[in-house]
């Protein structure tokens, strides 16, 4: 059996990555590790409601010709959800980002990529 073969025996066909709610804190659900950001809202973290899992990583992919713009938080916070990127980060269309969850909650970026 072929490697394709064996992923859409896996995982089907016709499957979608799932989008990220159009709010400032989106919950980041566990059992997912891509997600499409479709909208324009501003991201200003991350619900704390979201499960603490250090080394977790998430990738945000986008798909709106403007998207959202991301709020950067000093790595000195401590704050669960906070977001520490490298640099300003708007997630337009093809634009994808890469977060590590830290033992406190927090995000902080290890890739970013501007693929528009």
């Amino acid at each position: 059996m072929t490697i394709q073969a064996r992923m859409f025996s896996f995982f089907g066909t016709g499957k979608t990555l799932p989008e990220l709610p159009q709010v400032a804190t989106p919950i980041l659900n566990p059992s997912y590790s891509a997600f499409t950001v479709t909208g324009t809202t501003a991201i200003t973290g991350f619900s704390t409601s979201t499960p603490i899992l250090p080394g977790r990583e998430v990738k945000l992919i986008g798909t709106h010709a403007t998207g959202p713009a991301f709020t950067d938080t000093a790595i000195a916070s401590t704050a669960n959800g906070a977001i520490h990127l490298s640099a300003a980060l708007t997630l337009a269309n093809g634009t994808t980002v890469t977060l590590v969850q830290l033992n406190n909650g927090a995000w902080a970026e290890t890739a970013r990529a501007a693929n528009g």
